[in-house]
């Protein structure tokens, strides 16, 4: 048989919500994917060099020497080869770390 005594309206819920003894809840736990990080980095450090060795080319004298030439296209290759380095990295870290 239901009960007859008056029912009291919901007043939704609580906020903010009661203090509880024992400070605040725990934060869930953030675990970092560290190789797809440090490959991110590697990937930007490559960018940069990369950058450097473009100005250094563009500024180059108009009749430059071999060694001037060498050394600004060597600098946007290591550039370049840092930036693929990176990204394998990065893109190795994803695949491991599912």
């Amino acid at each position: 048989m239901p009960s007859t005594a008056p029912q009291q309206p919901w007043a939704g819920p609580q906020w903010p919500p009661p203090w509880q003894p024992g400070g605040y809840p725990p934060r869930p736990h953030r675990d970092i994917n560290w190789p797809v990080a440090i490959g991110g980095v590697i990937l930007l450090l490559g960018y940069l060099l990369f950058a450097v060795g473009d100005v250094i080319i563009i500024s180059l004298p108009s009749t430059p020497t071999y060694a001037q030439v060498f050394g600004a296209y060597a600098l946007a290759i290591a550039g370049e080869v840092t930036v693929g380095v990176g990204f394998f990295v990065a893109l190795l870290g994803l695949a491991i770390r599912r």
